[in-house]
């Protein structure tokens, strides 16, 4: 699903934010401030759970916007933690509001936008619903959101989005790819043909 950020249309950003690994842009409860572009690096949103395992939401690639939802709210929902070194360009949260109020071209475009994210988020609801691990792998990879030349997701960050432990889906990878179900090549991970 290659679609180009709708922050594009905004021109420069307010500011940019470098943020280190393990950083936080933001977190829950934290009031909004804006909405953003990531230039470089990758974050991740993630909610805290009950148990104290963390619920990954959305891992977000350079070039991507983020957080575009949270520009009607009074707080984010969520914490935005970088999982590298990363560079953010913050669009302020009443600028973009009185640019879309004043363009309903834009305003349209923004609200196809957050269609296409809540249709992605089901099917991620619907892949982490998959009672197998190994099932659930697949179904994952099978999804049409990953592009080409998207660093794919560590193995970790695939547990946390999957809602997987990190053990799990190790052996499940080590397993499906000696059954041939997947290809791995270097951090990439694909359905091998002979199973799609």
């Amino acid at each position: 699903m290659n679609r180009q950020h709708l922050l594009s249309d905004f021109g420069e950003p307010d500011r940019r934010r470098d943020l280190n690994k393990g950083e936080y842009l933001f977190r829950r409860g934290d009031e909004v401030f804006g909405a953003f572009l990531l230039e470089a690096g990758r974050v991740e949103m993630v909610r805290a759970q009950e148990s104290g395992n963390e619920l990954a939401l959305h891992r977000v690639h350079p070039g991507a916007s983020f957080a575009e939802a949270a520009v009607f709210s009074t707080d984010y929902h969520c914490d935005c933690r970088a999982e590298i070194a990363s560079r953010v360009a913050v669009y302020s949260s009443a600028r973009v509001a009185s640019t879309l109020e004043a363009d309903p071209a834009l305003a349209l475009a923004w609200a196809r936008r957050l269609a296409d994210q809540i249709r992605d988020q089901r099917a991620l609801l619907e892949v982490r619903s998959v009672a197998s691990a190994g099932d659930r792998i697949l179904a994952y990879l099978r999804l049409p959101t990953h592009e080409p030349g998207v660093e794919p997701p560590s193995l970790r960050a695939l547990a946390a989005e999957l809602g997987l432990a990190e053990e799990t889906v190790y052996r499940t990878v080590a397993r499906l790819e000696r059954e041939g179900s997947i290809v791995r090549r270097g951090a990439a991970l694909r359905v091998s043909s002979r199973v799609e």
